[in-house]
């Protein structure tokens, strides 16, 4: 176990909503984009791309390799595709 060397920080601002009729079951939608601190962006990329041709989707010709990420002039990384839907049980 370690630090990754690549990109060690990150954070997620969320936003989203709780609906319930009922006080210990609330059906929730957030949207939690994923913003990672690093100087190797290109990495990033890199490694998603290869993930994806690791998993068996294919060849290289028949899959989009071009990751979700967003590269802002911070030089960071922002993962826009980060979404939770589900129902909270309170015990």
């Amino acid at each position: 176990m370690g630090i990754d060397p690549i990109c060690s920080v990150g954070i997620f601002p969320a936003v989203g909503i709780e609906v319930s009729t009922v006080p210990t079951f609330r059906f929730f939608v957030e949207y939690r984009p994923l913003i990672y601190f690093t100087g190797e962006p290109e990495l990033m990329a890199a490694s998603y791309a290869k993930s994806k041709i690791e998993e068996g989707t294919g060849s290289a010709e028949d899959v989009d390799l071009a990751p979700p990420f967003i590269f802002p002039d911070f030089g960071g990384v922002i993962d826009p595709t980060n979404f939770n839907v589900g129902l909270r049980i309170q015990l």
